[in-house]
């Protein structure tokens, strides 16, 4: 199992935050590729998906952007 699958596991538990770069090398895993910054809000692009934004609060990732990924992988 590789590092990306087992933050994809963990990120099913619904922590309570996430880091954000734990989030984001799960969704380069998944085809995400990021777009753009703009402040502290991420915006990935996938081939045929809609764009989704992330915005990391010190750091974090909260749960409800975690479920938008994970709906959407």
């Amino acid at each position: 199992m590789t590092q990306a699958e087992m933050l994809l596991e963990k990120m099913r538990r619904y922590p309570p935050d996430m880091p954000l770069a734990q989030v984001q090398a799960v969704l380069v895993h998944l085809g995400w590729t990021l777009a753009r910054t703009r402040k502290l809000h991420f915006h990935y692009v996938r081939e045929g998906d809609l764009p989704i934004s992330i915005p990391s609060h010190e750091g974090y990732v909260k749960p409800t952007y975690l479920r938008q990924i994970l709906d959407r992988q």
